[in-house]
């Protein structure tokens, strides 16, 4: 399994970037409230808004999984 990491240019204004990130840190990246069902290091089941439909719908992942999608 290879990561791959994308290391920007400097930027120009530090407190701008400090509030972006703020945003990220300070929020989980789902909601406990969409969180369904959560088996101890396994699996982990939670609400979505499927965009094709309309619908929301319970979808379940591995923590591995999960993870990948949140750091995409």
């Amino acid at each position: 399994q290879h990561w791959h990491i994308h290391l920007s240019k400097k930027t120009k204004n530090g407190r701008k970037t400090i509030n972006y990130l703020g945003h990220y840190l300070k929020k989980p990246p789902i909601s406990g409230s969409r969180l369904a069902h959560y088996t101890s290091g396994a699996t982990l089941s939670f609400t979505c808004l499927d965009h094709r439909t309309k619908t929301y719908q319970q979808e379940t992942l591995s923590q591995t999984d999960m993870l990948r999608r949140v750091v995409q």
